[in-house]
């Protein structure tokens, strides 16, 4: 059934051949072979595949390290709603000092649940005038969905925070939360 799927050219059939060399799921690991699997998904509108690609890029994973390509390819996914992707074009973003162009990846990839991206906003927000409220409920959306740098910071806001903000008992909840994700 995949090997059909892979003939017919699925997208999704050639990502996850991609993945499988990658890991060695059912063949040896193959970064060769993943690659050309995964450039072949993503000539044909992948988005996880041109995800994929571009952190293979960024990070010289089975080819040189090229940041252009890598940035290009990246902001393909963005624009197609992949969170992480957009998270890391925000940072791409922010490498070029470009940053209303970096908050708007940043806060896109928020708004569809990333929990890096949601902490980033945070603290983005934390070091302006008027948008503590906004931080602060930035900081429990990203606590919420478990990321657990939110979820210290977020407790230090509830013992040692603008007074509006401080809840001993959330603190407390928080740590132990903390401490059993540990």
């Amino acid at each position: 059934e995949w090997y059909d799927a892979v003939q017919k050219g699925n997208p999704e059939a050639l990502l996850y051949l991609g993945l499988s060399n990658y890991v060695g799921y059912g063949c040896e690991p193959n970064i060769e072979n993943a690659i050309n699997w995964l450039n072949q998904s993503a000539k044909l509108e992948n988005e996880r595949a041109q995800y994929i690609l571009s952190v293979c890029y960024d990070k010289a994973i089975g080819m040189e390290q090229n940041y252009d390509m890598a940035k290009k390819i990246c902001q393909k996914a963005a624009n197609k709603g992949i969170m992480e992707a957009q998270y890391d074009y925000a940072i791409y973003c922010a490498d070029n000092y470009n940053s209303k162009e970096a908050y708007k990846w940043l806060y896109e990839a928020a708004e569809h649940g990333y929990p890096p991206a949601q902490y980033a906003i945070a603290v983005a927000l934390s070091n302006q005038a008027n948008t503590v409220e906004e931080a602060v409920t930035w900081l429990e959306i990203a606590s919420e969905n478990g990321f657990a740098t939110a979820k210290l910071v977020l407790s230090r806001v509830y013992i040692e925070g603008p007074t509006k903000f401080r809840n001993i008992s959330k603190a407390i909840a928080m740590l132990k939360d903390l401490s059993n994700d540990n």
